[in-house]
């Protein structure tokens, strides 16, 4: 489940001797109501139409950009893949470094990047 920024993503571990209880958390944070409480507190984005609040775009006049481009949000994680999003960021980030810092050609870090993925995604297997 998205939440506000980025990268902030809520989900149930397999598993999970509490299952049913964070099944009813999801739900009951899964909503408009609660994205505009988030909205109205955290001042990021919620990822459901309807969670940004009136009052808080009158109070926040910058933030229309944000609620107007609400409904072209797609999930940051890979579809099928969202277990594995923070190891995959890692594994982005680790690249972008490389490049940035130790001049690794970008077309290289891409190639190894690739290949770190699929390696990854077998030992999943």
């Amino acid at each position: 489940l998205p939440t506000g920024g980025i990268n902030n993503l809520i989900g149930i571990a397999a598993g999970s001797p509490n299952f049913d209880a964070a099944c009813e958390y999801l739900k009951f944070i899964a909503n408009p109501e609660w994205g505009q409480v988030w909205t109205a507190n955290s001042r990021t984005i919620y990822a459901y139409a309807g969670s940004v609040p009136d009052a808080f775009l009158t109070e926040n006049p910058w933030f229309q950009t944000f609620a107007d481009e609400l409904p072209n949000a797609v999930p940051v994680a890979a579809p099928g893949l969202e277990i594995y999003h923070t190891d995959f960021v890692r594994m982005v980030n680790d690249k972008v470094v490389e490049i940035l810092y130790d001049d690794l050609p970008v077309e290289q870090a891409m190639q190894e990047l690739q290949d770190e993925f699929n390696e990854f995604l077998e030992d999943m297997e």
